[in-house]
């Protein structure tokens, strides 16, 4: 037996570092911890300020970089954004707004010709056509282009970017902007109608050698896109979806001594319809397709809505006859009065995406109504009446015998446009 203890393992503590156990320095160190003079001291210094140099240029580079990743995602929002908002290029459209800019009101303006064919608004301008001349007109009276055109029967369909102005029965028809003529071509066949849309493509009906009717849409470049052929019915109207992707198409046939029109929504991929929608008895005479989602389908008693996207028809039929059809990229207004009888109007107002706003009478004949926003613009007379979604009538003002067309610029104030003569008109309001 052992007479001796094992002794108890004793544990030892780790290295503890001097900033566990400060200690003050000897002379010697704190002799060398005195500051240094002379060249020691810039040698030092230059290479401190090395290693400071190298950390800050990579900071410095780090957010350079994030500056530039930055603009670059921002450059690209805004073009494309701005490639939505001018579809037809973006020079266009600074081309167009510089056109139309102007410090003062050159009201009241005149332009040229002897009678007033057609006006049509487009955004912040509008077009006017005259038996010999067309127009375009920014909302301050300032004329920024007129030309001659040298139509027998002028018809001008517009969009908000684009204008195209065809000879109905001729062969010839032009594209213009806001500023100048674009482009003009002849159809080796007559021109039955057309429309333009938003995006630049447009559209033309002509009569063809062997079928009865023929469709030709082109692009904003004048390149063919698609072309539908009909062999035994007139096409009366034609429609462009605000993209530019889908062609509505009316038609007309007699059968057993009566009009029967089809209405057709087509792709470009195919001749086969993607809608069709028959009327017995009557004939489309026009679509307004102003509107963002649905176009309206007219004949002379009734005005549908049709919508592109869901393909569903709102139909809108009555007793009266047909005599307005109005539209903006928001709302399409509809006016209708009994046969032989204008002194009383109905109005039925709808949103773009077939919701009815409203139906409303007016008393007295309507000789044209405008959208202003979220209010009607009605011209009856020489009164002009501003009224709310209500039928409210909020401001009034008076035109001069001849008008013709108006022209809603704000609530204020509107113009109104004889067979030669742009003028400005205040509204006020009704007490």
């Amino acid at each position: 037996m052992s007479r001796y203890k094992k002794a108890k393992h004793r544990k030892r503590n780790p290295f503890r570092s001097r900033e566990y156990y400060p200690m003050k320095p000897s002379k010697h160190q704190a002799k060398d911890q005195r500051p240094m003079t002379g060249e020691k001291a810039d040698n030092a210094a230059q290479e401190t300020s090395r290693f400071r140099i190298v950390a800050g240029r990579k900071r410095r580079n780090r957010i350079r970089n994030w500056i530039i990743f930055a603009t670059a995602v921002v450059l690209v929002g805004v073009i494309v954004l701005l490639s939505v908002l001018s579809p037809t290029g973006l020079a266009e459209s600074i081309r167009n707004t510089v056109a139309s800019f102007s410090f003062h009101s050159t009201l009241p303006t005149r332009f040229d010709g002897n009678e007033l064919y057609q006006t049509e608004v487009a955004d912040r301008y509008f077009y006017v056509v005259t038996d010999t001349s067309v127009s375009c007109l920014a909302k301050n009276g300032k004329t920024m282009f007129k030309a001659t055109h040298g139509l027998s029967r002028p018809v001008l369909t517009t969009s908000q970017t684009r204008a195209l102005l065809y000879d109905q029965n001729g062969t010839d028809f032009q594209i213009y902007t806001a500023n100048h003529k674009l482009h003009s071509m002849q159809t080796e066949q007559a021109i039955y109608c057309g429309d333009i849309c938003r995006n630049g493509t447009y559209a033309i009906a002509t009569k063809h050698p062997n079928y009865t009717s023929a469709v030709t849409v082109y692009d904003k470049e004048y390149n063919k896109l698609y072309e539908w052929l009909c062999p035994t019915e007139f096409v009366t109207a034609v429609a462009l979806s605000k993209d530019g992707q889908k062609l509505a198409v009316a038609c007309v046939k007699t059968q057993n001594g009566s009009f029967v029109s089809t209405l057709r929504i087509l792709g470009y991929q195919t001749a086969d319809p993607l809608f069709s929608k028959e009327y017995e008895g009557e004939m489309i005479e026009s679509l307004a397709s102003r509107c963002d989602k649905t176009f309206a389908v007219c004949t002379a008693t009734r005005a549908d809505l049709v919508s592109y996207e869901k393909m569903t028809v709102i139909e809108n039929q009555s007793d009266y006859e047909i005599s307005f059809v109005r539209e903006n990229f928001r709302d399409t207004v509809i006016c209708s009065s009994r046969q032989g009888d204008s002194s009383h109007t109905r109005i039925d107002w709808y949103e773009k995406d077939g919701k009815t706003v409203n139906h409303l009478s007016f008393d007295g004949k309507i000789d044209d109504i405008q959208l202003q926003g979220n209010c009607l613009l009605i011209l009856c007379g020489s009164r002009i009446s501003l009224l709310d979604e209500n039928g409210t009538v909020i401001r009034e003002g008076s035109c001069v015998f001849g008008t013709n067309r108006l022209v809603p610029v704000s609530k204020e104030y509107c113009l109104s446009v004889s067979d030669n003569t742009v003028s400005k008109i205040s509204l006020n309001i009704v007490a």
